[in-house]
């Protein structure tokens, strides 16, 4: 499983959860170029569709007039371009971005935001942003708060403009703070979310089922 999180849902489902094994997501580290440097907006990227949350997100920054820049696809966008051109809100649409036209752009933001309403296990945006040196503000669902603490970033009540006008306000607005976030966050990602330390927890589990089985 790619979080505790999925591993409780089963468990709520009646399932025996005794035999599996939490083994996150990894990302390739050596492929993004840190840049600990605070941008000038924030970045959503993903899905725009209501379960990903980025009506959120976009009420927001058009409160605290905030950049915020959108990279990514959905039925969602004519709704929320039309809000935006109403309220003069200050969010920009790039559409969808792969390769190092994405890369760019998050290491260029200031900060990621991932604020989901659905259940998210092991968000990769969340591990790339790490990669770049990027804190994330994401919403406390799913397997989200797994991955974000204090140190890297901030969490916000799912659904709650409030919560996540209040986590942005005190943190983003400190350069200082930001890059330690970022400069923890590459540290993390490092430490805990590569291929290798992805390779050795499997290739562990791997080993223990044989041993259980030879021991049958």
């Amino acid at each position: 499983s790619p979080s505790t999180f999925l591993i409780s849902q089963h468990a709520r489902m009646g399932f025996d959860t005794s035999r599996f094994v939490k083994i996150p997501n990894f990302i390739n580290t050596t492929a993004f170029v840190p840049n600990y440097e605070p941008g000038s907006y924030l970045l959503y990227v993903g899905r725009l569709s209501r379960e990903k949350g980025l009506t959120l997100a976009v009420k927001a920054c058009a409160q605290m007039n905030y950049p915020l820049v959108v990279a990514g696809e959905g039925y969602l966008h004519e709704e929320l371009q039309a809000f935006v051109e109403k309220s003069h809100a200050p969010v920009k649409f790039t559409g969808f971005l792969t390769g190092d036209k994405l890369k760019s752009l998050i290491a260029g933001a200031r900060a990621i935001l991932v604020p989901s309403l659905c259940y998210e296990n092991n968000p990769l945006i969340v591990l790339e942003a790490f990669a770049s040196g990027k804190a994330v503000f994401g919403s406390n669902i799913g397997g989200i708060p797994e991955l974000i603490d204090e140190s890297v970033g901030g969490l916000f009540e799912p659904n709650n403009v409030d919560s996540l006008i209040d986590v942005l306000q005190r943190n983003i607005f400190n350069d200082n703070k930001m890059r330690n976030m970022g400069e923890n966050a590459r540290m993390r990602v490092e430490q805990d979310y590569t291929p290798n330390h992805h390779l050795a927890q499997l290739l562990e589990v791997f080993t223990s089922a044989i041993d259980n089985y030879k021991m049958r």
